[in-house]
């Protein structure tokens, strides 16, 4: 079960880091 919860983790810290990414990529080519 903690095994699970840590992988639950690594996921969403990777969909953070995608969103972060995107928006940097967004951000960059408005200026």
């Amino acid at each position: 079960m903690l095994k699970r919860f840590r992988d639950r983790g690594f996921d969403v810290q990777r969909t953070i880091g995608d969103g972060v990414l995107s928006l940097r990529i967004t951000f960059s080519d408005a200026e």
